[in-house]
């Protein structure tokens, strides 16, 4: 059986894991996308973007023809 997730509550929505008992108990309160316990996740990593990369690649690659 698994707690409900992202049910709207006055400040917005409530995310809730399963305790060692079973019994639902809410997330942190800075929780945004749900939870395995009362502590908050990490944030994810963020992945460069093709479009980043590709900005990074070339202007390393205008620079190295100027200076060769």
């Amino acid at each position: 059986e698994s707690c409900p997730e992202g049910i709207l509550g006055e400040r917005g929505p409530i995310y809730k894991y399963p305790d060692a008992s079973r019994e639902c108990r809410p997330c942190h309160e800075n929780c945004t996308r749900g939870c395995a316990g009362p502590r908050p996740l990490p944030a994810p990593r963020k992945t460069p973007t093709v479009i980043a990369v590709m900005v990074v690649g070339g202007l390393f690659l205008s620079c190295s023809c100027v200076l060769l």
